[in-house]
Order: structure tokens, then C-alpha cells, then sequence
């Protein structure tokens, strides 16, 4: 196995490889990644994105990766792999990049053979994510109203001046460890950083302020559903949460139930999410609202400094 720096490749591989990620992407998840992808290039070619290929001894590609720096984590972006020797030698090259010292992390979708093993064999914290996704309807379910919230709250579209209230919310909702792979330390500022990252930055498709439902009271949110768009057809749920003493009031399925039906009238004909596989109570709603697996993504994180 040979690694080589991907900055030296020949543009023309890697486009066939990105035309391929693209095509699986929506084939297999319905999301549009042509902007990806021309992001990553230009990426690439102008500032020189870091990233490794893999060539086997008859030197065919076999897989590839890049990542990048982000404060004092080295970031993930992407790894595709055929074959498990090629997986971990692109996990051991990234590895090598970090000098042993710095953290890694990686939000990715489960494309390489033996990526989560490879990852759990040296030390990283990983957890698998479920995309699910189910189509949508203009109609609201028979016997739930879609308007009232309670009696203490009222629902209503997400303002930009709303995010640091989401922050707040987000921090509130997620405990230090099921929030790690969103905010690796709990604190506001990574919270600020993660929502301005959907509603401003595109980091999870193009943020949807019409579909995206709030519930608000006089100390701010309640909970919140944010939206984006990922291809023309389908809707995005990049964050369903309730403040831990609004629960059991049924906020969370009504705001995604708003969501969905916005997003139908918008002409949007499917909904996805992401969801940790050990999250139970979460996947139990979802499973009751019609959502089904359509793939896999693996976050892990490896942080020496905490070993």
C-alpha cells in the first residue's frame, strides 16, 4: 500500500471519484453534493486542502481522504476506501499528520471498509449515526393539530437573532457526552460556532428559515427544529430539541410535524435526519413518525491529551 499526497493527483482522477461520490449520494441519501464536491477541489487546487490517496501495488487508487485544521482539531472531512488494508492505511497517514499530539474527529459517512473497527482499533471514541429518512405529506396526521403548542408557548418561524438562544438550547439539551461530536467541550462558544455552521455556513445543505419551527416563552426557546435543504426533493431535520423542562409536553414531534408540512408545500418530497444509534428515546420517536434507515455515518473522536 502507497500513500500519496493528493494535492500532486491528476485533476481529472479525482473528478471521476467526486462524479462518484456524488452519484451515491443521491442515489443512496436523496442529497445533492455538487457543491461538495466544487468545494473541495477549489479547496484543493487554490489554498492546498491536505488529504492522502491509497494505491495498491499495481498503484490503482484504492481509496482517498482529506482533512483539515480547525483550532487545535484536525478535522475529517471525507474517507473512501474499498478494502480494509486501504482503510486503516488512510487512518494511520491521518494519524501521522497529527504528530500523536493534536485531536482527530471526523463526521463522515460510512464508506470504507472497516472505517468504525479501524477507528475503535486505535483509539478513537466512535459512535455510528442513522440516517433515516420518509416521505412527505401536505396533510398533517388525522387528530393532531399542527398550530397550538401550549399554553405557556407559542410557535413560530426561526429568526437569525434567535441563535444564541439556540445555543443555549442545544447546550441545554445535549448532555457532555451526546453532545460531544456537535461541541467537543460543552461550552456556549462551540455551540455559536455549530449553529451559525447550519443557518449561516452550509454545513449541512442550504438552511431553510420557512420550515425551520421554534417554540418560544418568556425565557426564550423551548425547542426548536432546524431545517435545511440537501436537494431540491428533500428536507433536512439538522437539529430536533427541547429544554429538558419543557419534556414530555409532545413539543418535539409537533414542531417536526410543522416542519414537515412547510416543507411539503414547498414542494419538498422527503425528509432525512441523523440520529445516534445509542439514542433510544430519539429513535423510538422517529420510528413512530414513519422515519426508516437509509445509511450509516460514523463520528469518532480521539483526543491524546485526554488518554
Amino acid at each position: 500500500m502507497i500513500l500519496r499526497d493528493w494535492r500532486e493527483a491528476d485533476a481529472d482522477l479525482l473528478r471521476s471519484r467526486y462524479d462518484t461520490e456524488q452519484r451515491s449520494w443521491r442515489d443512496d441519501l436523496g442529497w445533492d453534493t455538487t457543491w461538495t464536491w466544487a468545494t473541495v477541489e477549489q479547496a484543493r487546487i487554490t489554498w492546498g486542502l491536505p488529504g492522502l490517496l491509497a494505491l495498491d501495488d499495481e498503484r490503482a487508487l484504492t481509496g482517498w481522504a482529506f482533512y483539515m485544521r480547525q483550532g487545535a482539531t484536525l478535522h475529517v472531512g471525507g474517507l473512501v476506501a474499498s478494502t480494509r488494508e486501504t482503510t486503516d492505511a488512510l487512518i494511520d497517514g491521518i494519524l501521522r499528520a497529527a504528530g500523536g499530539m493534536e485531536p482527530v474527529a471526523c463526521f463522515i459517512r460510512d464508506r470504507a471498509e472497516g472505517l468504525a473497527d479501524g477507528l475503535l482499533a486505535r483509539g478513537f471514541d466512535v459512535e455510528r449515526f442513522l440516517y433515516l429518512s420518509r416521505p412527505l405529506s401536505t396533510h398533517p396526521p388525522a387528530g393532531r393539530s399542527i398550530s397550538a403548542i401550549t399554553s405557556e408557548g407559542t410557535s413560530g418561524r426561526f429568526a437569525h437573532a434567535d441563535g444564541p438562544g439556540a445555543a443555549s438550547l442545544l447546550r441545554a439539551a445535549y448532555s457532555e457526552v451526546s453532545g460531544r461530536h456537535f461541541a467537543p467541550n460543552g461550552t456556549f462558544e462551540e455551540w455559536s460556532q455549530y449553529v451559525a455552521g447550519i443557518v449561516g455556513q452550509g454545513g449541512c445543505g442550504v438552511f431553510d428559515d420557512a420550515a425551520t419551527r421554534v417554540v418560544r416563552d418568556d425565557r426564550g426557546l423551548q425547542a426548536l427544529a432546524l431545517i435545511t435543504s440537501i436537494a431540491p426533493e428533500t428536507a433536512h431535520l439538522a437539529q430536533l430539541a427541547v429544554r429538558p423542562d419543557c419534556r414530555g409536553r409532545g413539543l418535539a414531534s409537533t414542531l417536526l410535524h410543522q416542519a414537515m408540512v412547510i416543507a411539503a408545500e414547498a414542494g419538498k418530497q422527503t425528509m432525512t435526519l441523523l440520529v445516534g444509534e445509542r439514542n433510544a428515546a430519539a429513535r423510538k420517536l422517529y420510528a413512530s413518525l414513519g422515519f426508516v434507515e437509509r445509511g450509516s455515518f460514523v463520528a469518532a473522536r480521539c483526543d491524546p491529551a485526554r488518554k
